[in-house]
């Protein structure tokens, strides 16, 4: 009841139920890929207000570059390193080698105080609350120490996201929380979780939470945007807890 009250006004009823919980931890256990799924992770209200200003409110920058593989402490990580023109190699290498996205760089001029980006001002110190923490462990079973990064991230058609992990400076949990309106499966964009025992293919779909332990030794990838997707933005939160 205490964790509850805390997060009230921000997570759903169903995210921080009891019983939904104990189930959402059992999901994460089961298996090597040691991830679960939530939906209607935000209470409506706050999704609307952020999915809004994410379409409106912010100024976006882009990123591209390679995928390269660096000796890491928690094993064999990708990391990318920009690069200037990734058109420069065949679509085939682009594809397997590179990934391009953008980032929120800065709310629009004249927009920093409209209500969808305090909102964003506002989740991310939630983020780093004790009261998300603690509910971060009780559905995971592996409290976090504290908030790593959040990265702001929008794809469209043509961006790629291929085979990659994310265990990199001390990162060990991840979250992804979509805020793709409008999506359907002929676009493309699907989550895939590369796990030994067979990809699982998780649909973007708007309010949902993935999360997943980032050392388990897996990859992860986006599947393309299709040409059903050409006036589609597929908005992501990536937020890496230690």
């Amino acid at each position: 009841d205490h964790l509850v009250s805390l997060l009230h006004g921000w997570l759903s009823a169903s995210a921080v139920d009891p019983g939904i919980c104990r189930e959402t931890a059992a999901q994460f256990a089961e298996g090597a890929a040691r991830m679960a799924v939530i939906d209607d992770a935000l209470l409506p209200s706050r999704y609307r207000r952020i999915a809004d200003a994410l379409k409106s409110d912010v100024d976006w920058s882009p990123r591209h570059g390679p995928l390269s593989t660096n000796s890491a402490r928690s094993g064999s990580s990708s990391t990318a390193a920009e690069v200037a023109d990734p058109s420069a190699s065949d679509e085939t290498t682009r594809q397997h080698h590179f990934f391009r996205h953008e980032v929120f760089e800065r709310a629009k001029q004249g927009r920093e105080l409209s209500p969808g980006i305090l909102d964003l001002v506002r989740f991310k110190a939630l983020l780093s609350s004790d009261a998300f923490l603690d509910w971060t462990g009780l559905v995971t079973g592996q409290r976090p120490k504290a908030l790593q990064e959040l990265l702001i991230r929008r794809m469209v058609h043509g961006d790629v996201a291929p085979r990659h992990d994310d265990a990199i400076g001390g990162r060990r949990l991840c979250a992804l929380l979509y805020f793709s309106d409008d999506w359907c499966e002929a676009m493309g964009g699907q989550f895939v979780m590369h796990a030994r025992d067979g990809d699982r293919v998780i649909e973007p779909l708007p309010n949902r939470m993935i999360l997943f332990d980032v050392n388990t030794g897996l990859k992860h990838s986006v599947l393309p945007l299709t040409d059903r997707a050409k006036d589609f933005q597929r908005f992501n939160f990536s937020i890496w807890f230690r």
